[in-house]
């Protein structure tokens, strides 16, 4: 039946050839989540989508699992999945997707729990410097910067900070992005 209504062009498509899986199409798939945002209670919403992580990453889904966990801002099971699939993104060399969990996780806490977060983004730097990404150096050093401005205890690991922002400027002359430009800037001004 769902090859049918792929034929057909019924707002499904199919991926892969030998072992297809069948999806809704994008454009409907945002309807959908639209009309669900807006018509079910937003706790409820909530825990449909957390409970969809959960299948997710059940199913070896780990990627779109760590973007819902992230939309949910449920840390800890964020924390579980990036420590579960941890030694496997690093085997394939997929550095990046991992610094991108930890900046998500870091972003999650920097409000509530800042030196929490200091760990999470200083995790990612290492790892965005590991793999010479100067977009995630960038974006997970602002986001180091960021805590401090949250947790007024203990100013002195600033320092440091500084200078691995000289480090990143030899290193890196040209930021990435505006965007990254930008928020590199208003993280030095905090």
């Amino acid at each position: 039946e769902l090859h049918d209504l792929q034929r057909r062009n019924l707002f499904i498509v199919q991926r892969g050839e030998t072992d297809p899986v069948y999806e809704y199409h994008p454009m409907f798939r945002g309807f959908l989540l639209g009309q669900a945002e807006r018509d079910i209670a937003p706790e409820a919403w909530r825990e449909i989508r957390h409970r969809a992580a959960g299948i997710l990453e059940q199913g070896g889904h780990a990627q779109a699992a760590a973007e819902l966990y992230r939309d949910v801002a449920d840390w800890p099971a964020l924390a579980g999945l990036i420590l579960k699939e941890a030694p496997a993104l690093m085997a394939s060399g997929r550095f990046q997707t991992l610094g991108t969990w930890l900046s998500w996780q870091g972003s999650g806490r920097a409000h509530s729990q800042p030196v929490r977060a200091r760990e999470d983004f200083e995790r990612a730097y290492r790892q965005f410097r590991e793999i010479k990404d100067a977009a995630g150096l960038y974006s997970s050093w602002a986001g180091v910067m960021s805590t401090f401005f949250y947790e007024w205890s203990d100013q002195r690991p600033v320092d440091r900070w500084i200078a691995e922002m000289e480090w990143l400027r030899e290193h890196y002359p040209q930021f990435p992005t505006l965007d990254i430009e930008m928020r590199t800037y208003c993280a030095v001004s905090n």
